[in-house]
């Protein structure tokens, strides 16, 4: 998925523009740093939608994520014998 990246992000987590992710899979062949305007006349388009920031993207993986509550040790280690494993 394409994502904003504001310049924390793209020093950060998106150097080269990573974060064009549709549009590098569009048209592999485009240059890194064309990629902005790639974006540009896709959107003028309305061909990609309107990319999430970084943090968005966080808090809906969050909320997808699974509720598992985390096992308590005694499940996970016999005490009879330490070294084994459940």
């Amino acid at each position: 998925r394409t994502t904003q990246a504001g310049w924390m992000a793209r020093a950060l987590v998106a150097p080269i523009r990573v974060n064009y992710h549709i549009e590098h899979h569009l048209m592999a062949a485009t240059p890194y740093f064309k990629l902005p305007q790639l974006h540009q006349r896709l959107r003028e388009g309305e061909h990609v939608p309107k990319p999430p920031t970084y943090w968005q993207v966080f808090q809906i993986m969050a909320s997808q994520a699974p509720q598992h509550p985390t096992a308590p040790v005694s499940s996970v280690v016999d005490r009879n014998n330490p070294s084994a494993s459940a």
